[in-house]
């Protein structure tokens, strides 16, 4: 069975984390690709959505989505290594980015799309529960925990980008 299918029926539900086949240039390539879906989906919604594209919404240079992600995997693997437990990284940067992959493009193409915009928020919230499943289910912790633990991950993202990479 392919990662992607496997990264499927992890968003359905039907699979684990710890189920998802350990595969580092995998890993790799979903990065890139997530890289590359959050610089242009972006792109795709502020021409879609003109009242978006002020000062407050330009979009930055693909370097600087590349140094965000860069980030966010640094933070993660952090995670790991203070939780003794980079063994099962790999794992999780599939599916946590797999799911990116995935189910980002189906939100910015309802986003664009004349009359499905409130539609777009499901696939980006189910990111955001898939999110809290890989880390619950990688880490061993509590589904609060795990919230906790993902937002403090966004927020100190936010910061270290903001910091290092201003618009």
């Amino acid at each position: 069975m392919s990662i992607i299918q496997q990264i499927i029926q992890f968003i359905t539900f039907n699979r684990e984390v710890k189920d998802i086949d350990y595969n580092q240039s995998v890993a790799t390539a979903l990065f890139a690709a997530n890289v590359l879906i959050n610089f242009y989906g972006m792109q795709l919604i502020l021409q879609a959505l003109p009242e978006l594209n002020s000062q407050d919404f330009q979009t930055a240079p693909l370097y600087h989505s590349v140094l965000q992600n860069l980030i966010n995997l640094g933070l993660f693997y952090a995670l790991f290594k203070i939780q003794d437990m980079e063994i099962r990284f790999i794992q999780a940067a599939t599916a946590f980015f797999g799911v990116s992959v995935i189910l980002v493009p189906v939100g910015v193409l309802l986003t664009i799309i004349p009359g499905l915009q409130i539609l777009s928020l499901v696939p980006f919230l189910w990111v955001l529960v898939c999110s809290v499943r890989v880390i619950m289910q990688s880490l061993e912790l509590s589904v609060g925990l795990s919230i906790v633990t993902l937002m403090g991950l966004t927020l100190l993202s936010a910061i270290l980008s903001t910091v290092l990479l201003p618009l």
